[in-house]
């Protein structure tokens, strides 16, 4: 997982001329191989109206855009009749400039927009893609896209095969919260400024100067600090072996840390969470807990039991009583 990429929206002020160009040499190669894709010619206005149909996304990376996706919902213009239904949203327009191709970066884009898709109550993602990019097609079948039927597009030179992956699957996911340790430094920051910096859009704004002053301390080395600290208690969350939350709580009574990986929220990991370090809190005979709260996460601090404190209704602080 890159640490340093910024998945954001698409801005008007985003050059279109930039996209179609990223575009352009995604597809290069898929061209060469004789699949003409839409993607791989399109001009400046065919980008801008794809991009106006959905909710387009960027990556961005030390302030260059490296990647795109633009997720769509159900719509009645399409040849695709697997797209007309109601519960299924589709992504398209999707590619990573080539020399940053196999670091993750797709990877991170489709778990995004997937969990995007959730939160707008779809029940699938699909796709389409040319029939004979059988790299394409495997791919997508590790990430648990199905086979679902063809469609053939007017201004392609190729079937495509429709591929559709259910979204509800991922809830049933096994997870453990267990207490973090040194080794889990590196992965257990990754979590955290992803998450900051994805989930937390509506804090920070995407403002590099106000992000790099929430992420400067988020580091490997300040990690094991927290940790070795007698005074505070963390815990990671672990899915397939794969660290996908963080939390911690200190003696004080303050809730200091609880970030979820952006591609694992809203399957329960948070409120594990957070029933570890309350536990913790109970043992320590603390008879409540606070802490400050995003903008993003204060309706699920307050669907926990979490109330805001009148005096401090600036800062969004917040007091839980647990004992």
């Amino acid at each position: 997982m890159d640490g340093n990429l910024l998945i954001r929206a698409f801005r008007p002020d985003d050059a279109v001329s930039s996209i179609t160009a990223l575009l352009h040499l995604a597809y290069a190669s898929l061209l060469r191989m004789g699949f003409r894709y839409t993607a791989s010619h399109q001009d400046d206005d065919t980008t801008l109206r794809r991009l106006r149909r959905g909710y387009p996304f960027v990556a961005e990376r030390d302030g260059e855009i490296v990647a795109t996706i633009t997720l769509y919902s159900s719509s009645s213009q399409t040849h695709c009749e697997w797209y007309l239904r109601p519960e299924i949203y589709s992504f398209g327009q999707f590619g990573v400039s080539p020399d940053l191709q196999r670091c993750g970066i797709g990877l991170r884009l489709i778990l995004f927009v997937e969990q995007q898709a959730r939160e707008r109550g779809a029940r699938e993602l699909a796709l389409d893609t040319a029939e004979g990019a059988v790299h394409l097609r495997q791919w997508y079948d590790r990430l648990g896209y199905r086979f679902v039927g063809h469609v053939s597009w007017p201004d392609t030179n190729y079937r495509s095969v429709v591929l559709s992956k259910p979204l509800h699957v991922e809830s049933r996911l096994p997870y453990l919260v267990r207490p973090a340790s040194n080794e889990d430094a590196e992965a257990a920051v990754t979590v955290i400024r992803q998450s900051i910096i994805e989930s937390c859009v509506a804090d920070h704004q995407n403002d590099r100067a106000a992000l790099d002053q929430w992420l400067g301390n988020k580091t490997p080395q300040q990690f094991r600090e927290w940790l070795g600290d007698p005074e505070t208690f963390m815990v990671v969350a672990v899915i397939d072996s794969a660290i996908s939350g963080v939390g911690a709580v200190r003696k004080c009574g303050e809730l200091s840390l609880c970030y979820i990986d952006p591609a694992r929220q809203r399957i329960g990991l948070g409120r594990a969470i957070l029933e570890a370090l309350e536990t913790r809190a109970r043992e320590w005979d603390l008879r409540e807990l606070k802490l400050v709260s995003t903008c993003a996460a204060r309706d699920f601090y307050e669907r926990h039991g979490y109330r805001l404190t009148p005096r401090d209704t600036q800062d969004c602080c917040l007091t839980k009583k647990i004992g």
